[in-house]
């Protein structure tokens, strides 16, 4: 089992005009964003993918 823990407090330091063109991709301002969703999405895609590269091996 795979568990991928994200330290949310860390995001919340981080001010949202910072999150503007190119660094709007990053972690940083996901919270910016109100992505708790998105977040949430992009880690269910991560473990899907390890998932699947494990059951290939």
């Amino acid at each position: 089992m795979i568990a991928l823990v994200v330290d949310t407090k860390q995001f919340e330091r981080i001010p949202c005009s910072t999150c503007e063109g190119d660094s709007i991709n990053s972690l940083s301002c996901f919270a910016c964003l109100g992505a708790g969703e998105l977040q949430q999405l992009v880690l269910v895609e991560i473990v899907e993918y390890l998932e699947e590269k494990g059951n290939g091996e």
